[in-house]
């Protein structure tokens, strides 16, 4: 009989051995997790709503922790985007050391107060990315906020109170506007009035409106912009103005005008016609008669009537020169409202040219009426020459110190300030031309007195190789207008 073998065990663990491995995998398991880096963690996100390109930037802060502790942080940054946007300003950090923004050093709060994106932004929906790095470079969770950024839009005006006429010289009148602007009241620089009308003599500075509880203004900061206006003066036209509101916020744009016209009803300018007038008037010639009639449309008085002239080029330029009705200064009748005058002669400083004559008659609430004529003035008389002194005879000579002086008194209606040059040229003895020379009145160039009137030149006398005969001196003077005297000729007879 095959004797049976035993049975073979099968292999297994005991209690005690199995308790060993488990600890000895639980151990090595917290050795390796101990020494893993794992990566920051972001969480709590702050953004403001919007931002205003080149006007308003936000503050922004978010949460972040690392397994490893706060040290292990080595930055934590935010990048901006949009598929369309123009403004790209790259990685942005943000700081936990309580400065830029930030509030508290290392609480684990990182925070930025970021300024305001330029001008140039386009407005839109923009990607706000948040990350953290440690210093092993693992990067955090990502988190992206949506932050719109607006453009710096201008105020709007709308609800406009003003009155649709006014009666000049009487009652002050109230105007208001309510001002909007998307950015608040705080970016409201100004709001102002300008009143407009093409002919009126009333033609007054811009003019600010308030929001401060002040002239005319209810309630301070509730958008409404006030003021109270004297009414318009006395002499403004009756027409039709433009009131024109504006308002401009702190960057400067400004707001679509908002017009409203108001009819005046003030007092009309006196109405002139009928000038009498001559054509042209002769400088130190004889006096001329002018006259011209005038009433006023609204029966008042005329205070003044008078001529201002004037001509841009012209040194005359006299003052206003009145007017009479009173049967005097050349005036016929008096009080038949034809003002006249017998007019003395412009200077002899006037300059030739056209000048305007403007008539104008103010009544007793200072409105102007105008017309006007062109009247030409005959004036500004050229230089005259006298006195010339020069040799009749000269010798040639090679010696280069051996000298002429040749001199002419000019004069000019202007005065010596009123002369511009003197000058004469040469005709030689075959009758071809020679030389042109200046003369002085300054006391040089043998000129003996300066600023007397006495233009001289000192000069050699004609070497050997100069013709014999007799030459042409032609003298001339030219004054500051361009005016040129008469010439003036002597001979010299040269040997």
């Amino acid at each position: 009989m095959k004797k049976r073998s035993s049975p073979r065990a099968s292999p297994s663990f005991t209690v005690p051995a199995f308790l060993f491995l488990s600890i000895s995998i639980l151990i090595f398991m917290h050795c390796s997790k101990s020494t893993q880096n794992n990566a920051p963690v972001i969480s709590e996100v702050v953004v403001p709503d919007s931002l205003i390109a080149g006007y308003s930037g936000g503050f922004f802060s978010v949460k972040v922790s690392d397994p490893q502790g706060s040290g292990d942080i080595a930055w934590v940054f935010l990048e901006i985007g949009a598929p369309n946007s123009n403004w790209n300003p790259g990685v942005i950090y943000l700081r936990d050391d309580g400065t830029g923004g930030d509030f508290t050093a290392s609480d684990g709060t990182y925070s930025l107060l970021l300024s305001s994106p330029p001008d140039s932004t386009n407005p839109g929906e923009y990607d706000f990315a948040f990350k953290a790095k440690d210093k092993d470079g693992a990067e955090s969770n990502q988190i992206v906020e949506k932050v719109r950024i607006a453009g710096n839009e201008p105020p709007q005006l709308s609800n406009l109170v003003a009155p649709d006429s006014l009666e000049a010289g009487k009652d002050s009148a109230f105007f208001s506007v309510m001002v909007t602007d998307p950015e608040g009241l705080v970016d409201i620089a100004a709001v102002y009035l300008d009143i407009e009308h093409p002919t009126s003599p009333w033609n007054p500075d811009t003019m600010s409106l308030f929001d401060d509880g002040t002239h005319g203004d209810t309630v301070a900061d509730d958008g409404i912009y006030s003021v109270l206006l004297d009414p318009p003066p006395e002499y403004a036209l009756n027409g039709d103005y433009q009131y024109i509101f504006r308002a401009k916020d702190i960057k400067g744009k400004t707001s679509e005008a908002l017009i409203k016209v108001i009819k005046v009803i003030g007092n009309r300018a006196p109405i002139l016609s009928h000038i009498v007038a001559p054509d042209s008037l002769v400088s130190g010639g004889d006096s001329a008669f002018f006259s011209v009639e005038v009433y006023d449309p609204d029966g008042g008085t005329i205070e003044v009537v008078f001529i201002d002239i004037d001509n841009p080029l012209s040194i005359w330029s006299p003052d206003s020169v009145p007017l009479y009705d009173d049967g005097t200064h050349g005036d016929v009748a008096s009080d038949d409202g034809t003002f006249s005058l017998l007019m003395s002669p412009p200077p002899d400083s006037a300059l030739t040219g056209l000048y305007s004559f403007n008539f104008k008659a103010v009544d007793d609430l200072q409105a102007v009426g105008e017309l006007a004529t062109e009247i030409e003035i005959i004036g500004n008389y050229p230089p005259t020459l006298s006195d010339l002194s020069a040799p009749d005879t000269l010798q040639r000579t090679n010696d280069t110190t051996d000298t002429w002086f040749a001199s002419v008194l000019v004069e000019d209606d202007q005065g010596l300030s009123g002369i511009d040059k003197a000058w004469f040229y040469v005709i030689k003895p075959d009758g071809s031309p020679g030389s042109s020379f200046d003369l002085y009145d300054d006391g040089t160039h043998g000129d003996s007195t300066a600023a007397d009137g006495r233009y001289s030149l000192e000069m050699q006398k004609p070497n050997l190789s100069n013709q014999t005969g007799d030459y042409r001196f032609i003298f001339k003077a030219r004054d500051i207008y361009e005016a040129v005297s008469d010439s003036l000729l002597y001979y010299i007879h040269v040997e």
